[in-house]
């Protein structure tokens, strides 16, 4: 790959169009190389489900230990709302 352009703030000139050209260019090439990332949809909360068709083990979120959905924590969670909702209505 070569080294971008720098972009030019104005539209329609000479710097903007070779932007846009190496933009278009890369991107094509990522794409042919099979090397494009996109979203993919993970069907489960927590650390367990399947992605593609196939049960995995995921630990590339905030919950990789599963606790978003432990009973203990969510009661913990609906306590501290409802204590800090207390003290929000009485200002």
């Amino acid at each position: 790959m070569t080294t971008p352009p720098t972009p030019n703030a104005s539209r329609g000139d000479a710097t903007t169009s070779a932007w846009d050209d190496w933009v278009d260019a890369t991107t094509a090439q990522i794409v042919a190389a099979d090397q494009w990332r996109a979203p993919r949809t993970f069907d489960a909360r927590g650390t367990r489900g399947q992605l593609a068709g196939r049960d995995i083990v995921q630990f590339a979120s905030n919950d990789y230990l599963g606790l978003s959905s432990h009973p203990v924590v969510s009661a913990a969670a609906v306590d501290a709302f409802e204590r800090e909702a207390e003290l929000l209505g009485s200002l």
